[in-house]
């Protein structure tokens, strides 16, 4: 009986650190998502990962009953549906195809956690981190690149914090300074903390965009109470404002 108890013990150790291996990268994986503002973040990722763990441990129960690439197509076949939800289309922007991308990803890093390839799961998840944060500068150099050939819109995120009781004032301006320069508004969004209200702007533009934006952001900058201003090229992947 003590080694049936010992060979129980042993097999239930090597599933529980196949899990919470599974559990630790998928957290690494969406620590990048939630420092982005990402609406599938750390704890999102994470148990998408220990899910994926989960059905190929219990899969590896039944070794004899249950076909393990059965399960792994049935827990692919799952995440698709819960992307699904992330993906939405926000004004002129898709947005959400990157976390989606990321949540199937980082259910493959759980199957193979959950089968015992740890090495190999660890490999993935550092391909999948450097993919959303290492190739994010490329992205924005070739689609800034790519507009400035084509002479297709750009989408740019003008951001202003002040003092709460000048929003209105603030955002009138800010409209107006757009509207002369002939910048199209797509969304704005506005965040009080602490009474101080930061407000995102994201407007798009063909022509000389930069210079208009410049323009823009001077123009505001002479109305009182602005305290920090600032303007950055929109990323292909927003579902939130950062």
């Amino acid at each position: 009986m003590v080694g049936i108890y010992t060979a129980i013990d042993l097999s239930l150790l090597y599933a529980a650190l196949n899990m919470a291996c599974a559990l630790a990268l998928g957290a690494v994986i969406g620590s990048e998502r939630q420092f982005r503002g990402r609406m599938a973040g750390l704890r999102t990722n994470a148990l998408v990962s220990l899910g994926a763990a989960g059905f190929v441990t219990f899969a590896a129960l039944f070794p004899d009953d249950i076909n393990p690439t059965r399960v792994a197509a049935q827990v692919v076949s799952g995440i698709g549906f819960l992307g699904a939800g992330i993906i939405f289309r926000d004004g002129f922007n898709v947005q959400g195809i990157n976390t989606a991308a990321t949540l199937w990803c980082s259910a493959a890093v759980g199957l193979m956690s959950g089968a015992g390839y740890v090495l190999y799961a660890s490999a993935l998840a550092g391909l999948i981190v450097f993919t959303n944060l290492g190739l994010r500068p490329v992205v924005r150099r070739l689609k800034a690149a790519s507009a400035k050939f084509a002479g297709s819109d750009q989408f740019f995120n003008l951001v202003l914090e002040f003092h709460e009781d000048d929003e209105a004032t603030t955002r009138a301006a800010l409209v107006t300074a757009l509207t002369e320069e002939a910048l199209t508004i797509c969304k704005i969004e506005s965040r009080t903390d602490k009474k101080t209200t930061k407000l995102t702007a994201q407007v798009t533009g063909s022509e000389n965009v930069t210079v208009k934006i410049e323009s823009v952001m001077a123009k505001l900058t002479l109305g009182a109470g602005l305290l920090r201003a600032h303007w950055t090229i929109a990323e292909e992947d927003e579902t939130s404002f950062e």
